[in-house]
């Protein structure tokens, strides 16, 4: 989940962990849209306040995967309205298609090197924005 950007236990490799601190909740809103700072163009996700740096020598108490720690809700809504309708000897079939309807976005994990300017922010989205599609289909 959390990372250091340091090594300060003094081990091969990177990516230690940081100190879980006690009764501070790790994410500062559960609406991104509450938390975007437009200093940043970013969504302040993770709360820096949770966690503090591990002592030199030593590794940090920060599980690797945290249950409380999710980045914000991914859903997006599909439509599909089809219609077929007779032509003569022929059967005309109509369909649209509308995905992502609400246009929510699909944000990326966040930025999870403790201790940097970054840390804990949302700063790209994914997914795909509503789009769309239209089709004619005639059957004989």
């Amino acid at each position: 989940m959390t990372q250091l950007g340091t090594n300060p236990a003094g081990v091969f490799g990177f990516g230690q962990r940081p100190n879980v601190v006690p009764g501070v909740a790790p994410i500062l809103t559960d609406d991104p849209a509450d938390s975007y700072d437009p200093s940043c163009l970013c969504i302040r996700w993770l709360n820096p306040a949770a966690w503090s740096f591990a002592p030199a020598f030593t590794l940090g108490n920060a599980p690797h995967a945290d249950a409380n720690v999710r980045t914000p809700l991914r859903t997006t809504w599909d439509v599909a309205l089809s219609k077929t309708v007779p032509v003569a000897r022929a059967r005309l079939t109509l369909r649209a298609e509308v995905f992502n309807v609400f246009d929510q976005p699909i944000f990326f994990s966040p930025l999870i090197d403790f201790g940097t300017q970054t840390f804990g922010q949302l700063r790209w989205d994914g997914g795909f924005p509503r789009a769309l599609q239209l089709m004619a289909r005639m059957a004989w």
